[in-house]
C-alpha cells in the first residue's frame, strides 16, 4: 500500500476523558490523533464530550494540537469522560458503570461524507462498552472503511462477542503480548507468540498483526510472514503508557509502502521516547527517524 501519507486520512473513533491524576488529556483515540497529526497525518478524532468545563478544554487541547474538532459531538446530559486514577475506571463492575459522554456517540450522516475509500478507521475496544456508542461503531463498519483494530482491553469493559465482531475484516490488528496470550485462549491451545498470531490472522483473515512486546521490542505478521524487532533502549515500565506512540510510529511508514523492518523500527523508536518521557505533542518527526536508524 503505498501513497503520499497526507492523503490518507485517519478517522479515530472513541473515548476521549481527562484524568484526575494531573488532569491529564487521555482515551487512546484522543492520544493517537494527536500523534499522527504531529506526524504530518491527517487525523479526526470521533468522540463526545459534555457541555462542562472539562468538555470546552478538551476541546481546547485537541485544536491545539491540531487535531480537527470537527467531529466532537456534545452531550447536554452525560458529563465529560474523567478516570480517577491512571488505566483504571471506576467503578470496576460492570453492571455500575457511570455512562460519560463518550459513552453516548451518535451517528452522524456527516459520517458518510469522510473520505472512507482512501483511509482508515482507527478504534479499540473501550469505545464499544455501551450500547449507543457500540450502535453507531457497527453501523461505521457497515461502510466498508479499512479498519485498524487497536485492541486496548480494560478489564470489565469487554466481552468476547463484542471483539470478535470487531476482529472480523479488520485490516491491521494491535495488540500487546498480554491480549494477544487473552484472545487466542478462547479460540484454541497454542503455545508461542508466532503461532498464536498465526491462529488469529487464520481464524479472521487479518492481514496484519502487530504485537508490542514492551521490553522485548515487537513482532509483525504481514500475511503469514514473521519479522521481529528488538526495540530500542530505554526499556522499562514506562513502555507500557506509550502504547499509542507505538501505533502512530507504525502508521507513517505502513502506508508509504515501507519494509517490515522499518515499520518496526518506526514504532518502536516513537514507543521508547515516549516511555522516557521525552515528547507528548510537541516533538520533531525528525527525532524518531534520527533513533529508528539506529537498528
Amino acid at each position: 500500500m503505498s501513497a503520499s501519507h497526507n492523503d490518507i486520512p485517519f478517522i479515530c473513533f472513541g473515548e476521549s476523558f481527562w484524568s484526575s491524576r494531573g488532569m491529564l488529556a487521555a482515551g487512546s483515540p484522543l492520544k493517537l490523533a494527536c500523534h499522527l497529526k504531529r506526524l504530518g497525518l491527517q487525523s479526526f478524532l470521533v468522540t463526545r464530550v459534555g457541555i462542562d468545563e472539562e468538555g470546552k478544554h478538551l476541546i481546547s487541547f485537541a485544536e491545539a494540537n491540531r487535531v480537527t474538532t470537527d467531529l466532537f459531538q456534545l452531550d447536554y446530559e452525560l458529563p465529560t469522560g474523567t478516570i480517577t486514577a491512571a488505566g483504571k475506571f471506576a467503578p470496576e463492575k460492570r453492571a455500575d458503570f457511570h455512562l460519560q459522554a463518550w459513552d453516548n456517540i451518535q451517528w452522524d450522516p456527516g459520517f458518510e461524507k469522510l473520505p472512507g475509500a482512501r483511509g482508515f478507521l482507527v478504534h479499540g475496544s473501550l469505545a464499544a462498552r455501551n450500547e449507543v456508542s457500540r450502535r453507531t461503531f457497527y453501523r461505521y463498519l457497515e461502510t466498508g472503511i479499512s479498519r485498524i483494530f487497536n485492541l486496548n482491553l480494560h478489564a470489565s469493559f469487554y466481552n468476547r462477542q463484542v471483539i470478535e465482531h470487531c476482529l472480523r475484516g479488520t485490516y491491521l490488528l494491535k495488540l500487546t503480548l498480554e491480549e494477544l496470550e487473552l484472545l487466542t485462549g478462547w479460540f484454541g491451545k497454542v503455545s508461542g507468540a508466532a503461532d498464536r498470531m498465526k491462529l488469529l490472522q487464520d481464524r479472521f483473515s487479518i492481514p496484519l498483526i502487530l504485537v508490542s512486546t514492551g521490553q522485548q521490542g515487537c513482532m509483525l505478521n504481514v500475511r503469514g510472514t514473521m519479522h521481529e524487532h528488538p526495540g530500542f533502549p530505554p526499556q522499562n515500565a514506562g513502555a507500557a503508557t506509550a502504547e499509542d506512540a507505538f501505533l502512530a510510529g507504525a502508521l507513517l511508514p505502513l502506508i508509504t509502502g515501507e519494509s517490515p523492518a522499518n515499520i518496526m523500527g518506526y514504532a518502536c523508536a516513537m514507543q521508547a521516547l515516549a516511555a522516557a518521557g521525552k515528547m507528548e505533542f510537541n516533538y520533531e518527526p525528525a527525532m524518531i527517524h534520527q533513533l529508528h536508524l539506529k537498528i
